[in-house]
């Protein structure tokens, strides 16, 4: 060997073994590490926000230039696209000063960041918060760029306050399979992988016709509501059928459900009813949902103690009908007094629970009381708890008031959930919020304050009517 080849060996092989850790990776782990850099997608589209250059992949390209480069060629970091655009009069309604949108800039920046896409799937989420209609014609010209790239979206979803404008022409969607949308026109018919479906009401009834019900395994409707006999309908329609959300009103064709059959759906994991108590009442009761873990019940207005025995007896037949097994329940009725909510949660069903969420209203009876929080106690002498063994996660709203008779229950209920059951960590409770309590007793909160710091609790206090522990 030369002694200039001895000379560059002993310059080059030092350099190399200073670099940092990070930067003697390959380009195809390094790209992979980058990919978990991403941020989390948040599940309400209202919270979508500004793509920012704090945030990946934006904040990689500007560590330094090689990663800059491995980043901008780097097609999975750029497939999907976030966006929110707020003009003047929703975002600065106190400075009220004017604000102009640059929409070139918008429109470039979009182009550039879905050609870094290459040719994968999109994944595109848009929030449209413009209320001066002048301005309609951005979030049109926003929307044909969009468009251009309309043959890859695998997911769309839009969020808008709804100025109207003229529905873009669709075409072919050969790849979406995920549809969040309040924009008329879209061609159902054009995308054959199409499976979930969130939208502000149904459509008119010819589109309606052309929704591949058979297909779908998601729907989502967010702001009109449908008539008993149209749920009832939709279940029947959507064998596939694994999630089910949407607002139900009463409809003229409803009585004649009462001449129907129980239906059976066996895929049908995921149901919430934002409705009265009564029109709960009449869908639960023809339905047998044996896969079903995830139940939300929202009744909006006050009910009578007539209605809400009705629903706890119906709500105990529906769990024994079906023999599901519930890991999530919401439970929001007004006038269900606690020995009715205690009747639903002693039921087997109910014993797989991993989340419970109780609520209120003010100025009714608190539905949970001493005797609840009892049965939720693991005993002293290492006992099986009663209700729920497997919760994890409990919300509390509007539903407590700590017992003068008998305080400090619920900080003792939650502590025995923390540390009862310690070498088990899947029987641990890991989060409890209180939101809208009446009050809470000193006792209550030292216990809670404790479980906190020394036992891993996540703890969130909201609108505490009267903090007694307060001096």
């Amino acid at each position: 060997m030369s002694s200039t080849d001895y000379t560059h060996h002993s310059y080059s092989e030092p350099t190399d073994a200073h670099l940092h850790p990070i930067q003697r990776l390959c380009p195809e782990v390094l790209a992979e590490i980058f990919t978990f850099c991403l941020p989390d997608v948040p599940k309400d589209l209202r919270q979508v926000e500004h793509i920012s250059s704090r945030k990946a992949p934006l904040l990689l390209c500007s560590v330094c230039s090689s990663w800059r480069s491995l980043a901008i060629s780097t097609p999975r970091l750029w497939q999907t696209f976030h966006f929110r655009i707020v003009d003047t009069m929703a975002r600065n309604l106190r400075l009220r000063r004017p604000m102009t949108i640059d929409i070139d800039s918008i429109t470039s920046g979009i182009r550039t960041w879905l050609d870094r896409s290459g040719a994968l799937p999109l994944s595109i989420r848009v929030v449209f918060w413009i209320r001066d209609r002048g301005k309609a014609a951005q979030r049109r010209l926003i929307l044909e760029v969009l468009l251009q790239e309309v043959s890859r979206w695998g997911s769309f979803e839009i969020c808008e306050n709804g100025i109207s404008v003229t529905p873009p022409h669709f075409g072919i969607l050969p790849m979406l399979h995920t549809l969040g949308s309040s924009i008329d026109g879209v061609p159902f018919t054009a995308a054959p992988c199409l499976k979930r479906l969130c939208l502000s009401s149904l459509p008119n009834p010819t589109s309606l016709s052309a929704i591949p019900w058979d297909r779908l395994v998601e729907l989502t409707i967010i702001q009109k509501p449908q008539t008993i006999s149209m749920v009832v309908e939709v279940i029947q329609c959507c064998p596939r059928l694994e999630s089910l959300s949407l607002p139900v009103k009463e409809g003229d064709k409803d009585d004649s459900l009462t001449l129907r059959s129980i239906i059976q759906h066996d895929t049908l994991r995921r149901l919430h009813l934002d409705t009265r108590l009564p029109h709960a009442n009449a869908i639960i009761d023809r339905l047998t949902l044996p896969a079903l873990t995830d139940l939300s019940l929202w009744a909006y207005q006050r009910s009578s103690g007539a209605e809400a025995r009705s629903c706890c007896s119906q709500l105990v037949h529906f769990f024994t009908r079906s023999n599901c097994g519930l890991q999530e329940f919401e439970f929001h009725c007004p006038g269900f007094r606690p020995g009715e909510l205690l009747e639903c949660l002693r039921h087997r069903s109910c014993q797989t629970l991993t989340q419970l969420v109780i609520k209120g209203e003010e100025k009714s009876i608190p539905m949970v009381t001493s005797t609840l929080l009892i049965f939720l106690t693991y005993p002293d002498d290492d006992g099986d708890v009663l209700l729920c063994p497997q919760l994890r996660h409990l919300t509390l709203n509007a539903c407590y008031c700590s017992d003068k008779s008998f305080p400090g229950l619920l900080g003792r209920m939650i502590l025995s959930r923390c540390l009862g059951r310690a070498q088990d960590t899947q029987l641990k409770l890991r989060s409890l919020q209180l939101e809208n309590t009446y009050s809470l007793s000193k006792e209550d909160y030292e216990l809670l304050q404790f479980a906190q710091s020394n036992c891993g609790l996540e703890l969130g206090y909201s609108h505490i009517n009267n903090m007694e522990c307060v001096d």
